[in-house]
């Protein structure tokens, strides 16, 4: 595939599938154009529809702070999407909440009494029998320990909250020894459920530093291939 219009060579960015749409949704990023000196930190919205194969430019009433590495979840009860935090312009850490509604294009901050410490690279989904967001992890500066906290949004309060829990004991006689350091996860199927759940990646940057661009196209692949990863989780080759 090869559509006429697509973003800029760019990683981390974020993508969504919009279930009411039938599209892919794509924020934020960090584009860099090969061969020049040009970059700079992206703020636009951009759909992907694969049956016309074409990039979609968003025009937003309203816009938020340019990120990346920032996190990205899809509402579809009400049809809107989170943003939190990431990386902002100087690599400053972004500690703000957004809420994008897809049916009027228009970007709200959420203010709320708590919420998490600034970061990049966390994970966010949505919990659909809660009507939550659910938020883990992250990191606060490169070269510092992860973040291990987990945090709830719930959008009709407008709060956030931490989560506490008990550590989970795996001294038990039962306990089957794990090749990735997560308790009853063995290497193998940690590696199937990324192959399963990695339905739609645009550009990045790979192993040798290079920047790819989303025009690279969709890959239909028959047995379960891997995209090739980097240090850092999120970062993509092609369009898959």
């Amino acid at each position: 595939m090869n559509p006429e219009e697509s973003p800029l060579p760019q990683y981390g960015h974020h993508m969504v599938f919009d279930t009411r749409n039938r599209m892919a949704i794509m924020y934020g990023g960090h584009w860099s154009i090969t061969g020049t000196s040009r970059h700079g930190y992206s703020d636009g919205v951009w759909t992907y529809d694969y049956p016309s194969d074409s990039w979609t430019k968003v025009d937003t009433a309203t816009s938020l702070p340019s990120r990346y590495w920032h996190t990205l979840a899809y509402d579809e009860d009400r049809g809107n999407m989170i943003v939190f935090g990431g990386s902002g312009m100087r690599d400053a850490i972004l500690d703000d909440t957004w809420l994008y509604d897809l049916s009027t294009n228009t970007w709200e901050r959420l203010y709320t009494d708590e919420k998490p410490s600034g970061r990049e690279n966390s994970a966010l989904v949505y919990d659909p029998v809660h009507e939550k967001f659910i938020l883990f992890g992250g990191l606060r500066e490169i070269g510092e320990p992860p973040l291990n906290d987990l945090w709830v949004l719930d959008i009709a309060e407008g709060t956030w909250r931490e989560v506490f829990s008990e550590p989970v004991s795996t001294d038990g006689e039962d306990d089957e020894p794990s090749q990735t350091g997560i308790p009853g996860f063995p290497l193998p199927s940690i590696i199937l459920s990324m192959a399963l759940i990695m339905i739609l990646l645009a550009g990045g940057r790979n192993s040798s530093n290079g920047v790819i661009s989303a025009q690279a196209g969709w890959r239909a692949r028959v047995q379960i291939t891997l995209p090739a990863f980097s240090r850092i989780h999120g970062n993509a080759r092609d369009i898959w």
